[in-house]
């Protein structure tokens, strides 16, 4: 086996939490017709939410997608402002990321758009040092599709069998792992902390 260089990460739901309880997102989703704690189990998968995630819309086209489809009154800094509303950090994942970046080569891999993404840079200054991350936006494709951790692990210099890939959802751990890499599933900063000490990457406190 070969010797774990590079760590990466998934973002949402392991290192920020995803919540539709925000005023202005809560504002836009009832705009569109759609009940906001269900958002992300039917807005996300519309063909203009892909679409944007796999970069085959800009943010300034998906706003008038969006817009023009559903009659918004919005302008485009409203709309990103309202779209952006999903965000919080996971207390304690900064100070993990950074304890590793110190010791190993930190990555992100993330379905993300880039509106999103300027908004996650900003809300945790950490994911800001990752030089190359690894985006659906720019990648053209969804995890668990190979051509994303085989992305990620180029980006970030290594070999996919020196990559360490942490996300909260099985189906992207599972295709991890049929990619080479070393894969875990994130449930909560403590457990994912015993297992880097389990696997020798932390030491324990």
């Amino acid at each position: 086996m070969r010797d774990i260089t590079t760590i990466i990460f998934d973002i949402g739901r392991t290192l920020v939490a995803l919540h539709t309880q925000g005023e202005t997102f809560g504002r836009l989703m009832q705009a569109i017709g759609v009940e906001p704690s269900q958002a992300m189990q039917t807005f996300w998968n519309a063909p203009e939410v892909l679409d944007h995630s796999t970069g085959k819309l800009d943010s300034p086209a998906f706003y008038r997608v969006v817009r023009e489809r559903f009659h918004l009154e919005y302008d485009f800094e409203s709309f990103k402002e309202a779209w952006c509303d999903i965000f919080e950090p996971i207390p304690s994942m900064d100070e993990l990321f950074m304890e590793l970046s110190g010791r190993y080569k930190v990555g992100l891999l993330s379905d993300t758009d880039p509106m999103h993404w300027e908004r996650l840079k900003v809300l945790m200054p950490c994911l800001a040092t990752v030089k190359k991350p690894t985006f659906s936006y720019t990648v053209g494709k969804l995890k668990p599709h190979l051509a994303m951790f085989q992305t990620a692990a180029v980006d970030c210099g290594s070999d996919v069998a020196e990559c360490l890939f942490i996300d909260d959802l099985a189906a992207n751990v599972s295709g991890a792992r049929a990619c080479g890499m070393h894969a875990v599933q994130f449930t909560s900063p403590e457990a994912l902390r015993r297992e880097l000490v389990g696997m020798r990457l932390l030491e324990g406190k």
